[in-house]
């Protein structure tokens, strides 16, 4: 996921591109490989590897909320360059669709993403 994501956010993020999508697919990653407290992913999510695995798992130390996660996950820049922690816009996102997906669903962080 690194390679595919950290190109073509950070060229987004010079022309101050929203990249919505892109910010539910982190989030989605982020819900499935590194679930908040309380957040069930599924069956198939506990399937998933990751050669950060745990790492990500250190994320939610501490009953972090997602946006806890996903400022840890940019700030510390272990798995992503740590130049996308400056891509607020990016972040906000990826907070937002985390949330939503923990709250309402991956439909409902779906249809907010594409209707960003």
């Amino acid at each position: 996921l690194p390679p595919r994501i950290t190109a073509s956010s950070l060229w987004h993020g010079e022309r101050e591109n929203p990249t919505p999508m892109t910010a539910l697919i982190l989030a989605a990653w982020l819900a499935c490989i590194c679930p908040p407290d309380g957040f069930d992913p599924g069956a198939p999510a506990g399937e998933m590897k990751d050669p950060a695995l745990s790492y990500l798992a250190t994320l939610t130390g501490g009953g972090a909320a997602p946006g806890e996660i996903v400022e840890r996950l940019f700030r510390e820049g272990k798995v992503f360059s740590r130049e996308l922690d400056s891509l607020v816009q990016l972040k906000e996102s990826a907070i937002k669709s985390l949330e939503l997906i923990v709250t309402q669903g991956i439909d409902a962080a779906l249809r907010e993403a594409i209707s960003s």
